[in-house]
């Protein structure tokens, strides 16, 4: 796969036709043209073409308290119909004194807005599941079409003890061999790990969530899984949730990252 050369795409004619014109976004533009974010940053700054100046006319608070508190929406639903960054629309919140919601109070309020979906799922019912009959976590999420986690939570809301069917070591069917034991190559350090984010935008390379959002600093996963292989290409940036997915059929993630990303 070729690799634009800023200086030579990167003119003002161009900016002003891709940028204001056609009204891309900055992740759109990076992802066409692959150049990074820092670049195009520079470029846009050179010929003061900053977009925000012309959207921060449009995102007043008046629109971001009935869009966002009063309609409830996400700010990356606000984001895609302002054709401008999640990050930007955080940033306007924060600049208005708007409080960000939480993963925690969005869980809470489609709680009360939709009620608990899985009453079913009682103590009783899952202790005998769990417990008496021995079925571990991902059986009863299978039965029921749901994902582990709801199992998972409701077991600790009930207090049941989750290590009662856990098969650790060689008895797992996710073991690897032992290689979640093996020491990270020294240059693994927290520098590199910010540099890999900053590249990425501070955002999930899998599902597109900022970090912001994800409540946490973003994971930094190694593609091929060799932990001494620290190069910037071998490193990608992914919320705790995506992380967590990769540990399972590897092969496919492995050649899934690079054909997505890297085109290879």
């Amino acid at each position: 796969m070729g690799v634009y050369r800023p200086k030579n795409i990167l003119t003002k004619e161009f900016l002003i036709e891709e940028y204001i014109n056609k009204d891309k976004t900055n992740e759109r533009l990076q992802k066409e043209f692959n150049f990074s974010s820092s670049t195009l940053f520079r470029y846009l700054k050179k010929f003061n073409l900053q977009k925000n100046k012309l959207l921060s006319n449009k995102i007043t608070i008046k629109l971001l308290k009935e869009q966002y508190i009063n309609q409830e929406k996400s700010a990356t639903q606000i984001a895609q119909e302002m054709n401008c960054s999640c990050d930007y629309i955080l940033k306007k919140l924060r600049e208005y004194n708007i409080p960000v919601k939480t993963a925690a109070i969005i869980r809470k309020k489609m709680y009360y807005k939709y009620g608990d979906k899985h009453s079913f799922l009682t103590k009783e019912y899952l202790y005998n599941q769990y417990v008496t009959l021995g079925n571990n976590m991902y059986v009863i999420a299978k039965k029921h079409n749901l994902a582990v986690v709801i199992v998972f939570r409701r077991l600790k809301l009930y207090k049941i003890p989750t290590n009662l069917n856990a098969k650790t070591g060689k008895n797992n069917s996710n073991w690897q061999g032992g290689i979640s034991f093996e020491e990270y190559g020294a240059e693994f350090d927290n520098a590199l790990k910010e540099q890999v984010r900053f590249r990425d935008n501070y955002k999930c390379q899998e599902c597109g969530c900022s970090q912001l959002e994800n409540g946490r600093q973003l994971d930094c996963h190694h593609i091929d899984y060799d932990k001494l292989n620290n190069i910037l290409k071998n490193l990608i940036a992914l919320c705790r949730k995506c992380h967590t997915k990769t540990n399972y059929n590897r092969e496919y993630w492995i050649q899934y990252f690079k054909e997505v990303y890297f085109g290879l």
